[in-house]
């Protein structure tokens, strides 16, 4: 997932800007990120309280002034933060199901909708870039591309 990033330049080590995660998950990937290049102002928002106290307790995860983890819906964090002058260079979206549901795991539903994709570009700089967990079974490819095209 990370690689899209690095490829095209949006990350480099010492590249300062504003990244925005939708989905925590055991952390990994923002605690590597926030020690890769301490100038990135690290965003992760999370709908559940759970996976940020697994976070913490497990995976090491570490909060700072540059790096913080908000407890909300990545739908209505999206939607709050159109008016907002701060952009995004990059969004990571890694908000999954915990389980198969209807053929997708990621992303969850609400995140294929036409409208949730307009936010997601409304909330990116002019260069930024989304880079996505996708997981689905292989009887909804069809469903899946109809969605997000």
């Amino acid at each position: 997932m990370t690689a899209v990033s690095f490829i095209t330049y949006a990350l480099a080590q010492n590249h300062s800007g504003n990244l925005l995660m939708i989905g925590l998950g055991g952390s990994s990937l923002n605690n590597f990120l926030a020690q890769f290049s301490g100038k990135l102002n690290i965003t992760v928002v999370e709908l559940n309280p759970a996976m940020k106290f697994i976070s913490t307790r497990w995976f090491d995860l570490q909060e700072s002034s540059s790096h913080h983890v908000i407890i909300d819906d990545g739908v209505k964090y999206l939607e709050d933060n159109i008016k907002n002058p701060l952009k995004f260079d990059i969004i990571f979206l890694d908000a999954c199901f915990n389980m198969l549901t209807n053929g997708t795991v990621c992303p969850v539903d609400v995140f294929q909708e036409e409208n949730t994709i307009r936010m997601i570009q409304q909330n990116l700089g002019t260069h930024g870039i989304l880079t996505m967990n996708v997981a689905i079974s292989r009887e909804d490819d069809e469903n899946f591309l109809k969605n997000v095209s």
